[in-house]
């Protein structure tokens, strides 16, 4: 009898990382949906940095007029944000980019992570075929 391996489709991790997703939203894995529950952040602070092409997510309690809030997935598993104009005006191409490090700021309840070269292949680590996911 001749078997097949089955193909894992998701990915765990211990670390921050993030995806983004084609309708605009920042996914954020369990690792990094933690560390913003355990600072008690219940809304994001968008921040960017065009010239070294990176992307801040600051943690925040209290809402703010320029925050986006953040949706809890259960037991936190994930968390996302609605940015997508946020996104755009970035240069997004509307695609999914997934598997993006990201790096945990604690003095300043940041989480930092590089931004992706929009349309290029070579940045893109799965394809919108592939129904990969991150999990942590």
């Amino acid at each position: 009898m001749a078997y097949t391996v089955f193909a894992r489709r998701v990915i765990r991790t211990a670390t921050p990382a993030v995806r983004i997703t084609p309708v605009g939203r920042i996914i954020l894995n369990a690792a990094a949906c933690r560390l913003f529950h355990e600072k008690g952040a219940r809304w994001v602070v968008l921040l960017f940095d065009q010239q070294e092409r990176k992307i801040g997510l600051r943690a925040i309690r209290k809402k703010d007029t320029q925050s986006y809030s953040i949706a809890y997935g259960h037991r936190f598993s994930q968390a996302s944000l609605c940015v997508k104009g946020f996104l755009v005006a970035l240069g997004w191409d509307g695609k999914k980019y997934s598997n993006i490090d990201a790096h945990w700021d604690d003095e300043h309840c940041l989480l930092e992570l590089q931004m992706p070269r929009w349309g290029i292949g070579a940045d893109r680590e799965n394809s919108e075929d592939t129904n990969q996911q991150i999990a942590g």
